[in-house]
């Protein structure tokens, strides 16, 4: 699997930047962040985020950071806020970051872990969905 990922933050409005960047910064072992998704975020490229290796750019849309990304990244870090179900809108949001070949990688995964159609798809499109735990 390649290790650089694009790290989508969803529900950021109601997040701390710096809870965003603790998120990223949980992954570095494992997983370069090229990039980060804020679809809450208005214009493309609007910003970029300072992570501890230097800033990476930040865009609305999963389909555009992985458009420009210089490397092609292998996973998807997905953010979001504790306790928060998945919607239809972010399952199909993921399905179709594993149609880019994306792996899906999350703090717990829980419900995302346990979804069967996650589950079949990840299967279908060769990807993985990985926990990296909490601590």
């Amino acid at each position: 699997m390649r290790n650089d990922a694009i790290v989508y933050c969803e529900q950021c409005a109601k997040m701390q930047e710096q809870a965003i960047v603790d998120a990223a910064a949980k992954v570095f072992e494992r997983f370069h962040v090229v990039s980060v998704v804020r679809p809450d975020a208005e214009g493309s490229r609007v910003q970029s985020t300072t992570l501890p290796y230097g800033p990476v750019q930040t865009f609305c849309s999963i389909d555009e950071a992985y458009r420009v990304s210089e490397d092609r990244p292998g996973v998807l870090f997905y953010v979001k806020p504790e306790n928060s179900p998945l919607s239809r809108q972010e399952r199909s949001l993921l399905i179709n970051a594993m149609a880019y070949g994306l792996s899906i990688a999350t703090m717990t995964c829980g419900s995302l872990c346990e979804d069967t159609t996650l589950a079949g798809m990840a299967a279908r499109f060769g990807v993985q969905l990985i926990e990296l735990g909490v601590n």
